[in-house]
This record gives C-alpha cells, sequence and structure tokens, in this order.
C-alpha cells in the first residue's frame, strides 16, 4: 500500500507516524489547522524518520523525527537528542555560509523533530550544467531530464545502478555511506559483466548493497541525509 496520502484535520490516520508528523506540523506552526497536508516517505532512513511535506500551496520541507533505535539487522540504540545537535550544526554553518547546508524552517525539541528547506531538483539541474554531463558510451545519462529521472528513481529505492554508461558490457549497483553529518563519505557496491548482473538480478542485488550500506552508515555512527 502507498504509504504517501493526503492527511487533514478531518480524515482518520491509521499511521501513527504520519498522524504524529502532521500534528508536529501544525505544533510548529508550518501547517495551519485545516490545511491538507502530503507525506511521502522518504528511502533510506536508517536513523531518522524522514518524510516530504507538501503543505497546501506553501513551499515543500523535508521532516526528520530521530529514532530510539535504528533500522539495521542489530540492536543500535542511539540518544535522540542527535537531532538538536543536528540543527545547532545545521544553523551554525548556514551562519558561515548559507549554501551549504540547507535552511531549518522549523524544529519541535520535545519530539526529537526539525524540518528543512527541500532542495527543489532545479537546483541539481544547475549543478548538473556546470559539470557539464560527458558521454562515455551509448548509454551514458549525458541528458539533464535523463538524468533527473534517474536521480528520482534511486533517492526513491535507495540504491543506483551503472547500466554500460562508463564501460560497456559492465553492469555496477552502488549505494551510499553516510557520515554523521549526512555526506556521503564512501560506498558498497557489486559490479559485473552484464551477461552475469543481469536487468532480471538488480532487484536482487540493489536492496543487499543498499542494506549493506545502511549497515556500516549505521556502525560508523552515521545518518542519511
Amino acid at each position: 500500500m502507498d504509504r504517501s496520502q493526503e492527511l487533514n484535520g478531518a480524515r482518520s490516520v491509521t499511521d501513527t507516524g504520519e498522524a504524529a508528523t502532521i500534528t508536529s506540523l501544525r505544533r510548529a506552526g508550518i501547517a495551519r489547522d485545516g490545511q491538507p497536508v502530503t507525506l511521502t516517505p522518504l528511502s533510506g532512513g536508517v536513523s531518522c524518520d524522514v518524510w516530504l511535506a507538501r503543505i497546501g500551496d506553501e513551499a515543500p520541507v523535508v521532516v526528520k523525527r530521530a529514532l530510539p533505535q535504528l533500522r539495521v539487522t542489530a540492536e543500535w540504540l542511539a540518544p535522540v537528542e542527535r537531532a538538536e545537535n543536528e540543527v545547532r550544526w545545521l544553523r551554525y554553518v548556514g551562519r558561515i555560509d548559507a549554501r551549504l547546508v540547507p535552511e531549518v524552517v522549523a524544529e519541535v525539541p520535545d519530539e526529537h523533530l526539525f524540518a528543512l528547506a527541500y532542495l527543489e531538483p532545479e537546483r541539481v539541474v544547475a549543478i548538473a550544467r556546470k559539470a557539464g554531463l560527458e558521454a562515455f558510451t551509448t548509454k551514458t545519462l549525458s541528458t539533464l531530464p535523463a538524468l533527473s529521472g534517474d536521480l528520482a528513481e534511486i533517492r526513491r529505492r535507495g540504491w543506483s545502478v551503472d547500466d554500460e554508461e562508463r564501460n560497456e558490457g559492465m553492469r555496477c549497483v552502488a549505494a551510499a555511506i553516510f557520515n554523521d553529518f549526512g555526506e556521503p563519505v564512501g560506498g558498497v557496491s557489486v559490479s559485473g559483466p552484464t551477461v552475469r548482473v543481469t536487468p532480471e538480478r538488480l532487484g536482487e542485488i540493489g536492496p543487499r548493497v543498499a542494506a549493506a550500506a545502511d549497515e556500516i552508515t549505521a556502525m560508523i555512527g552515521g545518518k542519511h541525509p
């Protein structure tokens, strides 16, 4: 069942995580009473619940709530007060250079939840245009629409595929490892010839690669952005 749904004060909510998040957004003054809110869970959240919140006609925000137990195989517990530390760090860096971090638009400290300005796809497009998109093979994603679509799919599922984009006859599946600032510092990948890493096997390999990257992220005290 698609967990992304429209919520408002008149609609019953069976998912307590979504209901609590909506209540928190109203407490923080981001969403007014009766204003419709659409929540879409973002993939890859190991240490936090992460949502993209679209609130009426307002600018969308990303909402993060710290989890007391990380979503990994082992039992990893972490103090939820780390959310307040992250907010302080983001605001500190933002005062140095606002371009380096997303803006903190709201915080609910007693619920260890905060909201960030959403990085619109247009920013990604501007970065790609500045860096350029060189084609190495006929399958390289060398156009902005193709790259934007692929990035959206990577965010949704939590892992990426290099489908002969760098070298013909080779396919690679990868997922990022993040540090405690939510920055990618490494990755886990599986590469092989296309005759072995077939399209049919991607659905098996991808989640395993993502799970391994998530576990390493948790082991080093990292978190997803």
